[in-house]
């Protein structure tokens, strides 16, 4: 089944043909070309799973999955090119107990997500997996990119807080000075902006955020997570962002250079211009001093789009209700209980 790409921006470390690369304990090798329209590698990592529950007597699934996309450069050329690839499920070969869905960007196929076909957890490993090109790609040289991303299942969720207002989504019946009335989006389908009951609306005015004014509308075609998506599993890091810069010419590379004010402390930035290329000495720690100019061009570059506002909501909160107070991580509790945080 070919999914429409719904991500969260996004970039990876990747391989070239004999290299090996690491994402969050997600590893790349053995890359090597299928004729002159196809690519096969390895691809492993960590802590995956899958997952499958019943509500309301429909069974429902989530799990992990690699967006895996190619990059390739012809000789005397100084960047990398984006493949697109076959746009059919069937001209990719996932290893047993692995599936491949197509992942496209507009009629592009930029890359596919690999993932389990059945519910299972624990280090993930696939040997021999192809795929085609839909043009040929011939003497050149490939870098195979994989990121880790969670699915996350179609279904109705609730925005905004429970309890006092705070620049917060609610129900347009809420009035001025009342808690917050969490609003349960249900559907795709367009979406009416008012102070009105049963309308979408903000406590502290959704215009200045969203640039679409007090009132309007949300078009059925703007992604407002009730539909299945797929975003990022970590934050992008400076190993991460180090490899995308590497993938750029010279002068793009200089321009996305993570750069710091003078009066602010460059404490936690590793990335450094070498001989060889960009290099991080703390690879796997999250990526700072990035401004939304960097993250249009991660999204570009890796085939990808950030998530909406109502995205983000929902792939933090799934269908339970809103907590007071709470936090992306789903408490009210400020540090973050997450043992990959205490160690970056």
């Amino acid at each position: 089944m070919n999914q429409t790409l719904k991500c969260i921006f996004a970039l990876s470390m990747a391989m070239l043909c004999g290299q090996a690369a690491n994402a969050a304990e997600l590893t790349v090798t053995n890359v090597a070309k299928v004729g002159a329209d196809g690519v096969q590698f390895d691809v492993s990592w960590s802590n995956s799973w899958r997952a499958s529950w019943s509500e309301a007597g429909t069974k429902l699934s989530n799990w992990d999955a690699a967006w895996v996309f190619v990059k390739y450069r012809r000789k005397g050329d100084t960047a990398w090119s984006h493949a697109t690839l076959s746009p059919k499920d069937a001209d990719h070969l996932a290893p047993k107990g692995a599936r491949i869905d197509v992942g496209m960007t507009g009629k592009k196929a930029t890359g596919v997500f690999l993932y389990r076909s059945d519910d299972g957890k624990g280090t993930f490993v696939n040997k021999g997996v192809k795929l085609k090109f839909l043009d040929k790609i011939d003497k050149v040289e490939l870098f195979v990119h994989a990121i880790e991303m969670v699915y996350v299942p179609q279904g109705a969720f609730y925005v905004g807080t429970n309890g006092k207002p705070g620049g917060s989504f609610t129900d347009g019946a809420w009035k001025k000075g009342d808690a917050i009335i969490p609003f349960k989006i249900s559907s795709e389908a367009e979406l009416k902006i008012a102070p009105e009951q049963g309308c979408l609306y903000g406590d502290g005015g959704i215009g200045a955020a969203h640039q679409i004014g007090p009132t309007g509308k949300l078009t059925a075609e703007f992604p407002k997570g009730f539909g299945a998506i797929y975003c990022m599993k970590y934050e992008t890091s400076q190993g991460q962002y180090a490899a995308f810069l590497n993938q750029l010419t010279p002068a793009q590379a200089s321009k996305r250079f993570p750069t710091f004010p003078a009066h602010r402390s460059s404490t936690g930035h590793t990335i450094k211009k070498t001989s060889a290329g960009y290099v991080a000495s703390k690879p796997g720690r999250a990526c700072n001093w990035v401004c939304w100019d960097d993250i249009a061009a991660y999204i570009d570059w890796a085939g990808l789009r950030p998530m909406s506002e109502l995205e983000y909501e929902k792939a933090c909160r799934g269908p339970l209700k809103p907590v007071t107070d709470e936090y992306a991580w789903g408490s009210a509790e400020l540090p973050c209980p997450h043992e990959e945080c205490k160690n970056t």
